[in-house]
């Protein structure tokens, strides 16, 4: 089956045999062919791969302990992700260079899921049992909804934000888990 004109970045949780560590959580950027991901494992790392597996990297490998949260910014190309042990968001360009802080434990927060939407960094917060934007060009941070008692990822849905370009993405399953790979032909 293919599928056209899906969102730019898809995320979802993958699972595999023989893993000897947790991929918590891939991003892939469907408009440049790339995928990003976080592993918890004995060195945690945020890797990326072209959608086929190919030219796999890692593009963060230190100064990490739970990374997850991964978002990227199609804006700026940037991707951000926070870490559940060091509650911190940090930012990076798509080939891993840039690195910079964003928010550290110092502001009080505990981020798990992240999206970035027009200049607003959203995230969802486990010690506030809250939800949180943080503006990325004036510095403004403000509680959004609160009371939610164990809030994990969050998502933008924006229709402008489809990629219209000619890819095709082929779905297989393995595990009983969806797997998503660019493909080179419409079948």
């Amino acid at each position: 089956m293919a599928i056209y004109n899906l969102g730019v970045i898809i995320r979802f949780i993958r699972l595999k045999r023989g893993f000897k560590y947790a991929v918590t959580l891939m991003s892939c950027c469907v408009a440049f062919s790339m995928m990003y991901w976080t592993n918890w494992g004995s060195n945690p790392k945020i890797e990326q791969a072209g959608m086929d597996g190919s030219a796999r990297q890692a593009i963060v490998t230190g100064n990490l302990i739970w990374p997850n949260g991964l978002t990227i910014d199609r804006k700026t190309n940037r991707l951000f992700w926070s870490d559940a042990k060091l509650d911190k968001i940090e930012v990076l360009d798509l080939n891993g260079g840039q690195r910079q802080l964003v928010m550290s434990s110092v502001a009080n927060i505990h981020p798990y899921g992240l999206a970035v939407y027009q200049d607003m960094l959203y995230w969802t917060d486990w010690n506030s049992k809250s939800m949180s934007r943080f503006n990325l060009s004036s510095g403004h941070q403000q509680m959004i909804v609160k009371g939610l008692q164990k809030p994990m990822d969050i998502h933008v849905f924006d229709p402008s934000l489809r990629f219209s370009g000619t890819k095709v993405i082929s779905f297989d399953t393995y595990a009983s888990v969806m797997i998503c790979a660019l493909s080179t032909s419409a079948t």
